[in-house]
């Protein structure tokens, strides 16, 4: 079961907790419910969590919204909450001029965090990449993530949390194998598997907003300049026009990932699991590739652990976990857009 300490104190009991995290949502999130009693509702808004599975932290965070019940055969608080990271989501950058020259990529992403008290931890693989200088701006009224997530675009890395105060920066093609063997029958009660088509297209076509002058002739027609791929597993024609900015990097490599993180993203396999933690003993470690295995539905591959949801009450656990193709969170690789021909830098696409 998780142990919960709130304001630094242990809470003697409760009736569920539930923690969810995952590469998709920067922010870990917690509901605790317990029961209520004459003394009242004893915690309050912005009180610190830590949730603990034996020693290991699975998210520090605080209360975000309290909700008390006091109904005939229902009675009770629930108080939901966050990750620190969460602020991330909802502060607004602010640094100073807003405007660095000249300065590694991992000090733009350091300041940003630590206006909201936020730490940065870096792929030890991607170190010299984040090393290289930039200068970059806030746009006004971005949050904290919208102006990092364009930084990370602009480095081809994704961005991520732990279960403290920390963003972490790596990228999907770096990830470990973990070597827990998740199969129905072992450490898996069962899985569900979902391959669709609903958001893949057979045909990509990913045009700039530049005008590129035809020479051929005295007129002044223009042509927008564009690339194209294909995705060949789509069983019929089905075309889709992406418009992007000037500056936003090779066309035909936003293409490809189009249709990469596309069809990366339409296969899921979700596995109900026994326990908390991987055979380690730490608890399930997202953006990390497992061997999955089913032998009713065919399953038999590596994917990556993308989300998690753990949930213990006085009576049980339930604990499960969603996978996904690694390829589908690597990122397009973008530059700067500029507006003059001096090259002066007005603007981050």
């Amino acid at each position: 079961m998780f142990r919960v300490r709130v304001n630094n104190q242990d809470l003697p009991e409760y009736v569920t907790c539930t923690v969810i995290y995952g590469v998709e949502s920067l922010a870990r999130n917690f509901e605790l419910t317990t029961r209520i009693d004459s003394g009242g509702i004893p915690f309050k808004r912005g009180d610190d969590v830590v949730i603990y599975l034996g020693n290991d932290i699975v998210l520090e965070g605080y209360v975000a919204i309290i909700d008390g019940t006091n109904l005939p055969g229902e009675r009770g608080v629930t108080y939901t909450g966050y990750s620190y990271t969460m602020k991330l989501l909802k502060g607004s950058a602010v640094y100073k001029t807003g405007t660095w020259k000249n300065v590694p990529a991992s000090r733009v992403f350091e300041d940003v965090c630590d206006t909201v008290g936020v730490g940065v931890k870096i792929d030890s693989e991607l170190t010299a990449l984040l090393s290289e200088p930039v200068t970059w701006k806030i746009d006004s009224g971005e949050t904290c993530f919208d102006c990092l997530e364009k930084l990370a675009k602009y480095r081809a890395v994704f961005l991520t949390s732990d279960a403290g105060r920390n963003l972490i920066v790596t990228r999907a093609s770096t990830v470990p194998l973990n070597r827990t063997v998740i199969e129905t029958g072992g450490v898996a009660l069962g899985c569900k598997y979902r391959d669709s088509i609903e958001d893949r297209f057979s045909h990509y076509v990913v045009k700039s907003q530049d005008r590129a002058p035809v020479l051929t002739s005295l007129d002044d027609t223009e042509i927008k300049r564009q690339a194209t791929v294909d995705d060949d597993a789509m069983p019929f024609f089905l075309p889709h026009v992406v418009h992007v900015d000037s500056g936003q990097g090779s066309l035909s490599d936003r293409a490809e990932w189009e249709m990469r993180t596309r069809a990366g993203r339409s296969e899921r396999i979700v596995y109900q699991v026994n326990r908390f933690v991987d055979d380690s003993g730490a608890p399930w470690p997202i953006a990390q590739n497992y061997q999955l295995r089913d032998e009713l539905l065919r399953v038999d591959t590596v994917a990556m652990l993308i989300n998690v949801r753990m949930e213990s009450s006085e009576s049980s656990v339930n604990v499960s976990l969603e996978f996904g193709n690694a390829e589908a969170f690597d990122v397009v690789k973008i530059r700067p857009r500029r507006k003059n021909r001096a090259g002066s830098i007005l603007r981050w696409g």
